[in-house]
């Protein structure tokens, strides 16, 4: 055998690809074919198949071969004509084309928003593809949440789920599928801080300064809230009334409905903390109490 191939066929000016995008599918070796053979009607078809398994692996039931080969007259050269084979035949003039056909990956991206509020209702996953085939949506605990074909997701109800979105595959790219990241659903909970007044009612008014370090958060935060007393004084004081009075604010306690606070010791000021569980959507208050006396 010669160490060398040569080309079959014309892929000069004017050549052209089949439907399939491959050139030179004629002459050289016959090449096989999936059909089992058949004698073709004279109604039209179009790729008809053939039976679905030989009658009888006789001269008139084999596989079907098709381009003819280099030992056949001209008259096969052609996709039309057809020659009945026996699948266990070994001959020089009879092969198949190997073809290799480039198949991309798909890669399914989404908005990557795992915390959504029960009250907002219905939100969208924002998937897409690089294939644009369809994609499909799958909850893992419909209890929780339903999707429908969109992507549209309906919470029903607290509590934490996925979403699994799948993409088939054809002949241009592999079947994909991408699992969520852990969804919640939940209602963010709220804080007022207080103002506060002295408890002694002496003197002028002691107002609150609170700060928190959040006002609205779900379960899972840990929520601070700092307290310092801010003096107001009621009496107006002329220019030879001396000076006015002072007063000291002493920190006293919380009065809060966070649950399990945790008040410190917190260092120069009075604090407390809280780390839930928040019930979604609760209301919660923060008050820190202060005693006054005048210096």
């Amino acid at each position: 055998m010669r160490n060398e191939t040569w080309d079959a066929g014309f892929r000069g000016a004017g050549a052209s690809a089949n439907p399939w995008g491959f050139f030179d599918m004629h002459g050289n070796v016959e090449e096989w074919t999936a059909d089992w053979y058949e004698e073709h009607t004279t109604d039209a078809q179009t790729d008809p198949k053939g039976p679905s398994g030989p009658v009888g692996l006789t001269s008139q039931h084999g596989r079907v071969t098709k381009g003819g080969s280099y030992g056949l007259p001209n008259y096969f050269a052609r996709s039309g004509a057809r020659l009945i084979r026996n699948p266990s035949a070994r001959q020089s003039g009879i092969g198949f084309r190997v073809a290799l056909v480039p198949v991309q990956l798909q890669a399914i991206a989404w908005n990557n928003n795992t915390s959504h509020n029960l009250s907002d209702g219905s939100f969208s996953l924002g998937a897409s593809t690089n294939s644009g085939l369809t994609l499909s949506y799958a909850s893992s605990d419909t209890s929780i949440a339903t999707v429908d074909a969109s992507g549209s997701v309906t919470p029903l109800a607290y509590g934490t789920f996925t979403i699994t979105i799948s993409a088939p595959g054809n002949a241009d790219c592999h079947e994909a599928s991408l699992t969520t990241d852990s969804i919640t659903v939940s209602d963010l909970s709220t804080l007022t801080v207080i103002p506060w007044q002295d408890n002694t009612a002496f003197g002028g008014p002691v107002l609150g300064k609170a700060l928190a370090n959040t006002t609205s958060f779900s379960d899972g935060t840990t929520v601070r809230v700092d307290a310092t007393a801010v003096f107001q004084y009621t009496n107006t004081w002329g220019l030879n009334q001396g000076s006015p009075p002072s007063y000291q604010a002493t920190f006293e306690r919380w009065e809060t409905n966070l649950p399990n606070p945790d008040t410190g010791p917190w260092p120069g000021w009075p604090s407390l903390t809280s780390s839930g569980p928040f019930a979604p959507g609760a209301t919660y208050t923060a008050k820190a109490i202060y005693s006054t006396i005048q210096l």
